[in-house]
Formats: C-alpha cells, sequence, structure tokens
C-alpha cells in the first residue's frame, strides 16, 4: 500500500481525496502564524523594557515630586506678595483680571499635586508592578514642574513690571508673614476697600478718619503691655512714646511709619499676656496694619503718577 492511500476518505455523497500537499501547507501556515505571535508578544516586551529603562527612573521621579511640593509655600508667598501689591500699578480691572489669571494656575497645581498623590498611592497598593503607572506619572510630574515654572516666571514678569520702585517701608508689613496670615491679611485689605469706590477713595478716607482709632488703639495697647508685668517695657511703652497729642486728627505718611515701627515694636511685647487679651488687640493690630498698608500703597500710587 502507498503511504499516500492513508489519506484516502470516502464521504456520504461523493468521494473527495485529501490533498496531502494542501494539509502541509496549512499546518506550515500555522507555525508560520504562532511563530509571528510569539515575535510580537517578545517584541511588546522589548519595547516595555526600553521604555522603563529609557523614561523612568521612579526614584527621580518622586524625589522631584516630593520638591515640587515644598516648593508651594514660596510660590504661595510669591502669589499672595502680588495679589496685595499689584494694586498700585495696575487699574482695578487689570487687578482683577490678573488675580483671576493666577488663581487659576494656583487651583490647577493644587489640583495635579491632588492627582499625583493619588496615583502614587494606588501604584503603592499595586506593589509598585505597572510599568505603564510609572510612565504615567512621570509625564503628568514632568507637566506639573512645568506649570510651576510658568508661574514663577509670570511672579518674576510681575516683579520687574509694577514692583521695582516699591519702597520697604510697603512691603515691610507682609515681609515675615506665614502664607495663612498673608491670605488672611490680603481679605482683610480686600473687605475694607470693598467699602469703599476704590482703594484711592479708601485710603482718602482713612486718612481723615482714623485719628480716633489710633488713639483708641495706642491707649489699649499700652493697657496690654502692662500685663506683661515687664517693667521695662512698661516704663517705655506709654502714651508719648507712640503719639504727641491726646487727639488726633491726621497723621502725615511719614508720621504714619514712624508709628507703625513703634507699634510693630511694642506689639512684639505682648506673647505672654492673657490669650483674650491678646486676641483683642490682635484683631485692632492687623486692622491697623491693613490701614498703614493701604495708605502706603497709594502713597506709592501717587508718586508714581507724579514722575
Amino acid at each position: 500500500m502507498s503511504i499516500f492511500d492513508v489519506f484516502k476518505k470516502k464521504k456520504t455523497n461523493k468521494e473527495e481525496i485529501i490533498n496531502v500537499e494542501e494539509m502541509m501547507e496549512n499546518h506550515q501556515k500555522t507555525l508560520e502564524k504562532e511563530k509571528a505571535a510569539t515575535e510580537i508578544i517578545e517584541s511588546k516586551q522589548e519595547i516595555k523594557e526600553e521604555k522603563k529603562i529609557e523614561y523612568v527612573d521612579y526614584s527621580d521621579v518622586i524625589n522631584k515630586f516630593s520638591n515640587a511640593k515644598k516648593a508651594m509655600a514660596s510660590i504661595l508667598h510669591e502669589y499672595y506678595i502680588c495679589k496685595i501689591f499689584s494694586r498700585v500699578a495696575l487699574s482695578e480691572n487689570e487687578f482683577l483680571a490678573q488675580v483671576a489669571e493666577l488663581e487659576k494656575l494656583i487651583d490647577k497645581i493644587n489640583n495635579d499635586i491632588y492627582d499625583i498623590e493619588r496615583s502614587i498611592d494606588f501604584y503603592k497598593k499595586v506593589n509598585n508592578t505597572l510599568d505603564e503607572e510609572e510612565l504615567r506619572i512621570k509625564t503628568r510630574v514632568d507637566k506639573l514642574l512645568l506649570t510651576q515654572k510658568a508661574i514663577k516666571q509670570r511672579f518674576l514678569d510681575i516683579n520687574n513690571l509694577y514692583y521695582t520702585h516699591l519702597k520697604i517701608t510697603t512691603v515691610n508689613v507682609c515681609i515675615n508673614k506665614t502664607n495663612d496670615q498673608l491670605e488672611a491679611f490680603y481679605n482683610l485689605i480686600n473687605d475694607i476697600i470693598k467699602k469703599h469706590k476704590n482703594i484711592t477713595d479708601a485710603a482718602y478716607n482713612l486718612y481723615y478718619s482714623s485719628g480716633d482709632f489710633l488713639v483708641s488703639f495706642v491707649k489699649e495697647l499700652i493697657e496690654c503691655v502692662k500685663l506683661t508685668n515687664n517693667t521695662d517695657y512698661i516704663r517705655k511703652y506709654n502714651y508719648s512714646f507712640f503719639l504727641d497729642a491726646d487727639a488726633i486728627i491726621t497723621l502725615e505718611i511719614s508720621e504714619w511709619i514712624d508709628l507703625y515701627n513703634k507699634i510693630k515694636f511694642a506689639f512684639k511685647s505682648l506673647s505672654n499676656i492673657e490669650i483674650d487679651a491678646y486676641l483683642r488687640i490682635k484683631e485692632k493690630y492687623n486692622y491697623f496694619e491693613a490701614i498703614y498698608t493701604i495708605l502706603m500703597m497709594q502713597s506709592e500710587m501717587s508718586s508714581k503718577k507724579v514722575k
């Protein structure tokens, strides 16, 4: 019997001889498909490994993200300084537009940080086994750093354009404030200005109407100094140390600066007094600083127009 006889087969309605060559050809095609599939899998694995080696140093990504979070403190500080003092150089509409632009960038950065932190937490839960997730986290961290770079450049542009002429007597009030204190201070200044047509109108009214407040504030400050039981403070910080008269109508800007410096140093001596008394005088001190800053900004604006 021939070997070809083995591959002969009868069917009910017709006879058909299986083509051995066709079977061998189909078998070869199957082998080639399996080989191609294997090569694709291996190729994908190689690409995956290459991406990991080429693009992702995960520990470096985490370090960059950590530094980006730390940088937010200085970014927010610059942000609040810009919000407070950009009124000096801008019209009200320009000021509001600039603040809106800065707030949009800050919100984007904060949202990006929150989302990246969530992705990192998820990645930890899967035991750091998803290479694609490393690449996604790296991409998002890179975009975050670019956004931070953009807002830092924006602050630099604002400073160079608007603030190079500001006197230290104007910005001194904000130098040592924390970001939370700066935010509260900005809101207080804004609330005062909103009661008037604009900052110029606010400064004009405050300049001519703050005499009674100053006298009352200084007297209460002196009473708080007595609570320290420090004889040196009590002897030094008497009424005549701060003001020359019992009734005050107006003070010149130079007198406001002198009074501000004296009150600032006297206020530092109150750190150990009873908390309720401290909080009451602190509220009035904040208001005093806000009035002072509005007057100083208006003075800057007026001197800028004269030039």
